[in-house]
């Protein structure tokens, strides 16, 4: 099961990661097409997933942009994230993008629903990308639908 879950930068992640227990952690690892595979010393549970930042457009007569997140690749990716809160095994959740901002703030925000893990430092994840929540939630559906949190400013 999940118990609780974190997201953050590449670099966050493989620091976090270089005296983790890898029986207690596991990871989603997005990364950039083109982008050299990190965390390839990582002996634990690694989902490894590939789509840009991108938010397509809401013309639906114009083409899906490439390498944005699609449906195959959502249920793909929430089926590990299923499988890893089915698991008798307690896990840490690490999800991790390039800059620890969008990407993983949104797969982040969806596991939390989806499982009901603490997500560590949620305030944060305000800048979570739309597209990413909106296909996760296309695929399996979470009552209520994921949000993103409101954007704190400081006087």
């Amino acid at each position: 099961m999940i118990s609780n879950i974190h997201f953050c930068a590449r670099l966050d992640a493989e620091t976090r990661l270089r005296h983790a227990d890898p029986r207690k952690v596991a990871v989603v690892s997005i990364t950039d097409p083109g982008q050299l595979t990190p965390l390839h010393n990582w002996t634990g549970n690694i989902f490894r997933v590939v789509f840009l930042d991108v938010v397509p457009n809401s013309d639906p007569v114009k083409p899906m942009p490439p390498h944005a997140l699609t449906a195959e690749t959502a249920d793909l990716l929430v089926q590990y994230l299923e499988y890893l809160d089915r698991n008798q095994t307690v896990f840490e959740l690490v999800v991790h993008c390039e800059f620890g901002a969008s990407r993983s703030a949104a797969v982040a925000l969806y596991a939390e629903a989806l499982t009901g893990a603490e997500l560590h430092r949620r305030y944060l994840a305000f800048g979570g990308n739309r597209h990413v929540l909106d296909v996760l939630q296309q695929v399996r559906p979470v009552h209520p639908p994921v949000s993103l949190p409101e954007a704190h400013t400081y006087d």
